[in-house]
């Protein structure tokens, strides 16, 4: 096995700084499953409240295996955005 070079090992150092911080950068980034209590509430309201955006309601409730949008109520999932 030949020695690596200063030059090679500095290169290496670089790269392995760039690939940490891009890595941080993505688990900071990256949408996340969270859970939230809720009192009962359309599905539309709590996609307002998390996403400002109400026609995201049916997302959450798909997210929560819960076919009516209607009523939410208690521990649901919300896909950070």
């Amino acid at each position: 096995m030949t020695a690596l070079t200063s030059t090679t090992i500095n290169s290496l150092e670089d790269l392995r700084a760039v690939t940490q911080a891009f890595f941080d950068d993505q688990k900071v980034t990256a949408k996340q499953i969270i859970n939230v209590q809720t009192q009962e509430l359309p599905a539309r309201i709590i996609a307002f409240t998390y996403y400002g955006n109400s026609e995201l309601g049916s997302n959450i409730a798909q997210l929560n295996d819960e076919i009516n949008v209607s009523n939410l109520v208690g521990n649901i999932d919300i896909l950070t955005a």
